[in-house]
């Protein structure tokens, strides 16, 4: 299924996130497979995801489905996947972002807010999960030149259909790339956004306000995944 605008966006490429499981910090050969490709692909990154003890993920900007579908194809992804399998085969998904040129916010503390959608929501609402403001800063935080992040956040939906507490749903992303660790949370524990209530205005956390419109569009949930990511150095050694 795909989600309002996706299909439009898939045009300027698509991105894969693969997570996979080792037991130590990988070498960066496993990702050989990937240079035949290289010049197809935009962006490729992986990282140690945070809080797991051996789960990575591996981030790759494909410029255009067609691209990636061939790839899929292909010995180089049979080879990859062999490469990233252990005891776990690798998780694989999807995501269309509404800027082809994510990978620009993709820093050592790089965050993806996947939000989780009843399968019934409509165009409509899909709509406004797109337009929905997002977590950056304001005129009236007065730091406006004082950034915490690398770029604005950019959002995505996942293809396809996600399961969340055993059902099936819809899933959209915030890809975050914040500066460090203190920048992320700095942001989060005092910028505010200037609010109306009634005819009071109010300064409520961004984030607060941020959770409260995903309820109001009848978000099921969220999780939050943070990964230190860094680009892969695609050599041909035998070109060399």
């Amino acid at each position: 299924m795909c989600a309002q605008h996706a299909s439009d966006w898939k045009k300027f490429g698509v991105s894969t996130w693969i997570k996979f499981q080792v037991n130590s910090d990988p070498d960066e050969s496993i990702f050989q497979p990937l240079i035949p490709w290289q010049h197809s692909i935009r962006h490729p990154f992986y990282g140690k995801i945070q809080n797991s003890a051996h789960d990575y993920m591996l981030v790759i900007g494909w410029e255009t489905e067609k691209i990636y579908d061939t790839f899929r194809l292909s010995t180089d992804y049979q080879k990859l996947m062999a490469n990233l399998t252990t005891d776990t085969a690798p998780d694989i998904q999807v995501i269309v972002f509404g800027n082809k040129m994510f990978g620009i916010r993709l820093t050592p503390d790089t965050e993806l807010l996947t939000v989780y959608w009843p399968i019934s929501t409509t165009p409509e609402t899909q709509d406004a999960i797109w337009k929905l403001k997002k977590l950056v800063h304001t005129s009236a935080s007065g730091i406006i030149n004082q950034h915490h992040y690398k770029k604005h956040p950019c959002f995505g939906w996942i293809e396809g259909n996600q399961t969340w507490n055993g059902q099936p749903v819809l899933a959209s992303v915030w890809l975050h790339g914040w500066k460090n660790d203190e920048s992320e949370q700095k942001f989060k524990s005092t910028q505010g956004r200037s609010v109306w209530k009634g005819s009071e205005l109010t300064h409520p956390l961004a984030v607060d306000v941020f959770q409260h419109d995903l309820r109001s569009l009848g978000a099921l949930g969220w999780e939050s995944t943070h990964m230190p990511l860094q680009l892969i150095k695609l050599i041909d050694e035998d070109a060399i």
